[in-house]
């Protein structure tokens, strides 16, 4: 086997069991979820876009209030990775608008707060160095748990904190 290939393949497998030790630990939740709309996969797309099935109708939806790293960024793939397998994983995925920001981005993607099994995405994805706060254009609900998530990434050089 080509040795490129096989370093590959051991931090992929290395990148996936971290992933799986990382959606056992528990976090802190933000409070109860207001007015959300109970969601389905339809297919990932990379760390912070996805398209869910809202209404019966296929949708791309941002995640509000981060930015991960394209595919081709380092951590690109091992971001949208982790999202992918914590939505395909979930047993209840809810979107919530926030009442302070625009229903669309400038691409026109809807915008939402996603939950997964109660826990707040975004905070996971930020937490373990997957992406970073950014695109915060007023006092957005989750904006403190967003920060403290990325307090504690940078604090323990997690992922696109880490020394790459």
């Amino acid at each position: 086997m080509n040795k490129n290939i096989l370093s590959r393949l051991i931090t992929m497998i290395i990148v996936l069991m971290f992933i799986f030790v990382m959606t056992q630990i528990s976090n802190n939740n933000p409070a109860p979820i207001e007015d959300g709309i109970v969601v389905t996969l339809d297919r990932c797309w990379d760390g912070d876009t996805c398209h869910f099935y809202i209404n019966g109708k296929s949708e791309k939806v941002r995640f509000i209030g981060i930015d991960s790293p394209e595919l081709e960024e380092y951590l690109g793939v091992e971001a949208s990775i982790y999202v992918c397998n914590l939505l395909k994983s979930a047993d209840e995925i809810i979107l919530e608008k926030e009442p302070k920001s625009d229903d669309k981005d400038k691409f026109g993607r809807s915008l939402y707060w996603v939950f997964v099994d109660g826990q707040l995405l975004e905070e996971k994805i930020i937490r373990y160095g997957y992406g970073e706060v950014k695109y915060i254009y007023g006092d957005y609900k989750y904006v403190d748990i967003l920060f403290e998530a990325q307090d504690y990434a940078k604090a323990n050089n997690l992922g696109i904190w880490g020394n790459n």
